[in-house]
């Protein structure tokens, strides 16, 4: 057992209400158990449950870079030309209302589909979906690239989010598969710190890509870059799906009712109804978020021409200016995942039992009250600098402590 991780009770057998002894031999493989195997709840097998929090903590540490490489996908292939839109606007003969809805499609089908790919990762498991999806977004950069139209281009804009988006709901689940609970505020710290900073190296490298070979280079480059991570998955991630007690209570009960002498039909139909229903509520509910105004401003609208049109960067020099919004997210990250962690353990000493500990528990602290505080004093500090058209240096100022505090406060949860 590796230094810092907590030793959890063993296993039980699934038929036997006695603990069995800690197992000494080599943990099990992801082959010995598909990804398609829901017979993993099955209660009437002599085999434990491989558990992922089980793996070293150096094929811990490999699986968590890659997810955190996969995590940077989507936010590069959503900045990455925003230094070549005046060229993509002369280039397609379009207008700016039309180039800037490439960039709210892009935004709002990513914050969609995550639902989708985190219900079908549940089904049919992690892996899988990683591939299908990461696939989709390397035929969607390809169209992106070939595109003769902005309605053309628009759509495939649309396919590559549907892509890019599974890691964005996936991408936490595999953590919390593979990570004890004291630890996940530090692996997700270092988790968003690659979302982070693909965002700020994407436009430099387009900016660059785009004075160099053009604005369809941006797109190859996002093909190539996203073929790359499906190898990664393909060849480093393995199956990280692993049944919650709630899953592992249910099957249990559905076992015992089907070796009972009188199952009860009813009881089966109602629980099926309610697996139904709540899959349709985790697919339908968070939309109803787009009840508030301002969550349809932010999907709708993205301002990214203000260096450009306002103080007159060139595209490779407006990729520059992103490199304080990562620094800043990285470093408020990491502070606040190691923050949250030790929050976390030092409440979990107070407890007496472990049916009182809870997520919650991560919260709270000044760290996190004044964190949300000054976030917001710097983002409106930001706005005054471009409103009076101060030197976009101090602007930049400001992003970076926005980030910062952002980020110390968001890995808090």
């Amino acid at each position: 057992m590796h230094d810092g991780e907590t030793k959890r009770p063993p296993l039980r057998h699934a038929d036997s209400d006695q603990v069995t002894a800690t197992v000494k031999e080599p943990p099990l493989t992801t082959t010995s158990i598909p990804w398609y195997n829901k017979d993993l709840l099955s209660i009437g097998k002599k085999e434990q449950i491989f558990d992922p929090r089980d793996y070293t903590m150096f094929k811990k540490s490999m699986i968590l870079l890659v997810v955190a490489i996969a995590g940077t996908i989507s936010p590069v292939a959503t900045t990455i030309y925003y230094p070549a839109l005046v060229d993509m606007q002369k280039a397609l003969n379009t207008t700016d209302t039309s180039i800037n809805a490439s960039l709210s499609v892009f935004t709002f089908v990513t914050a969609f589909f995550p639902l989708p790919w985190a219900m079908l990762g549940d089904r049919f498991g992690r892996r899988p979906i990683y591939l299908v999806s990461f696939f989709i977004s390397v035929i969607g950069s390809i169209c992106c690239a070939i595109s003769v139209n902005i309605g053309m281009f628009i759509a495939f804009r649309a396919v590559s989010a549907i892509g890019s988006s599974s890691v964005m709901s996936m991408g936490a689940g595999t953590i919390s598969d593979i990570f004890e609970t004291h630890q996940r505020g530090r692996a997700f710290a270092y988790y968003t710190a690659g979302p982070l900073l693909g965002p700020a190296l994407a436009p430099i490298i387009g900016g660059y890509l785009n004075q160099g070979l053009g604005w369809r280079s941006t797109f190859w480059f996002l093909a190539i870059f996203a073929f790359c991570i499906w190898l990664g998955i393909l060849l480093v991630l393995p199956e990280t799906w692993r049944p919650s007690e709630k899953q592992v209570k249910d099957a249990e009960e559905q076992t015992d009712e089907k070796q009972s002498n009188y199952p009860s039909v009813k009881t089966g139909k109602t629980t099926s109804n309610n697996k139904r229903k709540t899959n349709i509520n985790a697919l339908l509910g968070p939309l109803q978020l787009f009840r508030f105004p301002n969550i349809i401003l932010a999907v709708s609208f993205v301002g990214i021409l203000i260096y450009t049109n306002q103080y007159g960067l060139d595209s490779g020099t407006v990729g520059l200016c992103y490199l304080p919004l990562a620094a800043g997210g990285i470093l408020g990250g990491i502070s606040g995942g190691r923050f949250s962690d030790a929050t976390y353990k030092k409440h979990v000493t107070k407890v007496k039992n472990n049916d009182e500990i809870r997520a919650e528990m991560r919260l709270g602290g000044p760290v996190f009250y004044v964190s949300l505080v000054l976030q917001l004093f710097a983002f409106v500090a930001f706005g005054w600098c471009v409103q009076g058209n101060v030197h976009y240096g101090v602007g930049l100022v400001c992003i970076f402590f926005g980030m910062y505090f952002y980020s110390k406060q968001s890995c808090i949860f």
